[in-house]
């Protein structure tokens, strides 16, 4: 299983902030989850697919992020 995060930039609110999708593909089949998580492009690392450590809400959001991985992975592995 591939799991990345993706910043997705087509519908940012007045804010300029975006959503944070996780994205994973297994077995030929796709899923795209959105996270709850929003940042605006200053605060996304692109090629990482990671928050900038510039990020406000940093700490949190990382722990969130890779719960939601985390039980993606869990729910997967069976």
């Amino acid at each position: 299983m591939n799991i990345h995060f993706e910043r997705r930039t087509d519908r940012p609110d007045t804010q300029g902030r975006c959503v944070i999708h996780l994205r994973a593909t297994f077995d030929g089949q796709g899923l795209r989850l959105a996270t709850g998580e929003q940042c605006i492009a200053a605060d996304w690392k692109d090629k990482q697919g990671w928050f900038r450590k510039s990020f406000t809400d940093l700490d949190n959001a990382t722990l969130r992020l890779k719960a939601q991985r985390n039980r993606l992975e869990d729910a997967y592995s069976t």
